[in-house]
């Protein structure tokens, strides 16, 4: 992707540095707030794509669609972003308010549900927006697209539109998208920037007359292979309880071999709005802390406490960590937090959020391997110019991290079975001048022990990950597990990790969806005095000091 880029078609621009589409105007001063919880599927795709087409230029549609919209709201208020807002009682009343900017409708098929991303596609290009027939008729409006009996199956449906949309679209934006999905919720901000969406049926998913998982498969690797390299992927690879379509690690490496980063987006809402605002660049600044009030003690082990994982979504910074940081033991204990990048241009204020209500113990590093998440060992492996896509990839990632005042990140070097790759570690040391560490591994690699775990890359420290996580991974599964059982399992793994020698420095893996900071604490109060929890800024420092 080159430097400037202006999407002349869907308004948005890429100015300077930036990665991502936003509208060219800051959001209205008065914005119109609709309620969709409760509503039907059928209502959430109609004014969702018409809040994508409308909010192109500049949002004037606000929707409360998940249980943090309503705060977020108040919060852009609070900082000036934007009045008070004005209630829409609803859909049609909204629909009556922006008619003269709709053309009409774009009609999906019901028994081929990859029309769904069709249909957002088309809505974008033609100003339309998504309605069932019986949606359409009531509200009155002429059909753009009538996409019943078209095709018979998915990827049919999804070639014509790579074939015959692609070239009008913005490919630097995929989106794997559920069709079927109850929570369309980014689908304002595919439909305002043109992504390209599609979704890959899982050989474990219940048979579908229209799905082809070989045949589809196939096809999304064709989109990867043939969108830019260096572009997001937003959405998710997998959905549901039990999963449908791809796993994240399947989906992830898929996108990475390709030269693509996965940008977790499936829970976003109102994503028109929070990247139209413009927040100050001081405001963003998250420095590491040095630590300073820390001193070597070589008989201690210092231990450093951070959730390499889901920090890369943006959708879990909107909603799952704003629940997180309402922890009353947040604060206590110092906590390594993994923060994408991107954050400051898709969703500067909530970034702004967090930054003012962190506290000294509370920092940030750049997470799931730069720019956003992509497995390190498979990036560009199937791209034609590899090494020409490492390059970019890290020279954006470079950027962003001086934006916000990161020096630090998490590496994502493959599963548990595969050894880390010295030499993937080596680009990230020689492609980011001023990096003060990589906190390596998303847990324990096979065969990792403490006296491979740690050391110096050409004077930068590098920390494996000595802990494991319990892979709670299906909702249900969490909802089983118990406080005892978190803190319990992070014990134990804390003490089997820990080594004769001191000092010792231990790179821990916080799982987000159970090591809470309350665990955290619970956890080192078991510990004893031997341990000392640090954050990775002064896990470092400590580290090169009593390396000399």
């Amino acid at each position: 992707m080159g430097s400037v880029l202006v999407l002349t078609l869907f308004g948005g621009t890429l100015v300077g540095e930036r990665t991502l589409p936003h509208p060219p105007q800051p959001p209205a001063e008065h914005l119109l707030v609709i309620d969709l919880r409760g509503q039907p599927i059928e209502v959430k795709r109609a004014v969702l794509s018409l809040q994508g087409v409308v909010n192109r230029q500049q949002p004037q549609v606000y929707v409360l669609n998940s249980p943090w919209d309503e705060e977020w709201l108040r919060w852009l208020q609070a900082k000036g972003y934007t009045g008070e807002e004005r209630r829409i009682a609803g859909p049609q009343e909204l629909l009556a308010q922006f008619r003269s900017a709709i053309r009409g409708t774009v009609v999906p098929d019901p028994q081929v549900p990859a029309t769904v991303n069709v249909a957002a596609m088309l809505a974008g290009l033609e100003r339309a927006v998504i309605a069932s027939p019986a949606l359409q008729e009531r509200w009155g409006l002429p059909v753009v697209h009538d996409l019943r009996g078209r095709w018979r199956r998915n990827v049919d449906a999804y070639r014509w539109a790579w074939d015959t949309l692609g070239p009008r679209l913005n490919l630097h934006l995929l989106a794997h998208e559920y069709p079927d999905s109850d929570h369309p919720f980014a689908l304002d901000y595919e439909v305002a920037f043109g992504a390209f969406l599609f979704w890959t049926s899982g050989e474990r998913d219940p048979p579908h007359p229209a799905a082809d998982p070989a045949a589809e498969r196939q096809f999304t690797e064709r989109v990867l292979a043939g969108a830019p390299p260096n572009g997001a992927v937003l959405g998710w690879w997998a959905y549901g309880d039990p999963p449908r379509g791809l796993t994240e690690y399947e989906g992830v490496a898929l996108a990475s071999a390709y030269g693509k980063y996965t940008l977790g987006t499936e829970f976003c809402t109102n994503l028109t709005v929070h990247s139209a605002v413009r927040v100050p660049s001081e405001a963003l600044g998250c420095p590491p802390s040095e630590g300073t009030e820390t001193t070597l003690d070589r008989h201690k082990v210092y231990l450093s406490l951070n959730v390499v994982d889901s920090g890369d979504a943006l959708w879990y910074w909107q909603w799952r960590q704003r629940e997180v940081w309402e922890d009353p033991a947040r604060g206590q204990v110092p906590i390594g937090w993994s923060l994408t990048p991107l954050l400051a241009e898709a969703m500067p204020a909530v970034l702004q959020w967090y930054v003012e209500q962190a506290t000294p113990q509370d920092e940030f590093f750049a997470a799931g391997s730069g720019l956003s998440y992509v497995i390190t060992p498979h990036f560009a492996t199937r791209c034609a110019h590899p090494e020409a896509v490492w390059g970019e990839f890290l020279r954006r990632t470079g950027t962003a991290m001086q934006r916000l005042g990161l020096s630090l990140l998490a590496l994502h070097n493959g599963g548990w079975n595969e050894p880390p790759h010295p030499e993937v570690l080596r680009r990230y040391v020689r492609g980011l001048p001023g990096l003060k560490g990589i906190l390596a591994d998303l847990g324990r690699h096979e065969g990792m022990t403490y006296e491979r775990a740690n050391y110096r890359l050409e004077g930068v420290p590098v920390f494996h990950c000595l802990t494991r996580w319990r892979p709670w991974a299906s909702p249900s599964e969490v909802a089983e597990r118990s406080r005892e059982t978190a803190v319990s399992w992070l014990q134990r793994e804390i003490q089997a990790a820990t080594p004769v020698q001191r000092p010792a420095f231990l790179h821990v893996m916080a799982l987000s969806w159970t090591d809470t900071p309350s665990v955290l604490q619970q956890v080192v109060q078991r510990l004893g005095k031997e341990y000392v929890p640090v954050t990775p800024s002064t896990l470092a420092r400590l580290y090169l000091e009593a390396s000399e």
